[in-house]
């Protein structure tokens, strides 16, 4: 299978993990919520945010925030970010980006 597949099978089932509860990441509003919405983008990014196929990595990055406000506007462009960032709201939007910068650098 190829890894896009994989990738997507993963994301596929990181919603449905959601769904299953009764819950969606947006119903989600605990201390964790760049957590719960933070490990969807694994499936894409890699494990932990170290990416090992062409999405880039996001751990350790402190601008992933304001790269999803822009995905989210239109100012930049991608095959699928653009279509999630307008998903979230700006404070969803700037807990993930803490849950990536607070994880440190890539190891």
């Amino acid at each position: 299978m190829k890894k896009t597949a994989i990738n997507l099978l993963f994301l596929a089932a990181a919603q449905l993990s959601f769904a299953a509860v009764g819950q969606t990441a947006r119903d989600v509003t605990d201390d964790n919520i760049g957590q719960t919405i933070g490990v969807t983008c694994f499936g894409c990014h890699g494990y932990n945010g170290v990416s090992q196929g062409v999405a880039p990595s996001l751990r350790g990055r402190r601008d992933i925030a304001a790269t999803l406000v822009e995905f989210k506007s239109g100012r930049r462009h991608g095959s699928i970010m653009d279509r999630i960032a307008k998903g979230y709201s700006d404070t969803e939007m700037d807990a993930v980006g803490r849950f990536f910068a607070e994880m440190g650098p890539e190891q």
